[in-house]
This record gives C-alpha cells, structure tokens and sequence, in this order.
C-alpha cells in the first residue's frame, strides 16, 4: 500500500482525488494550489 500512496502523490503533486479504483477524478493545478495558499496566507497575515 505504501508504493501506491508514493504513486499518487507523484501523480497528484498539488493534491487532488481518486476513486474507489485508484483513478484520478479532480487534481489541483500548481496554479489553483498557488492561489489557495495565497488566500489561506492572506487569512492568517490579517488576523495578526
């Protein structure tokens, strides 16, 4: 199990989803994770 959690965090660098079967059904983009740890940073730097 453990060489197929290696599988898809190659695979899904950026994170993302698989079903049932291990088949990819949304990934998230270098772009789209860029932007949400923008935001999420955004968050955290107001609040202080």
């Amino acid at each position: 199990m453990a060489g197929n959690n290696k599988m898809l965090k190659d695979m899904l660098p950026y994170g993302g989803a698989v079903n049932i079967h291990g088949e990819i059904t949304w990934r998230v983009t270098e772009k789209e994770f860029n932007e949400m740890k923008r935001n999420l940073e955004s968050i955290f730097d107001d609040s202080h």
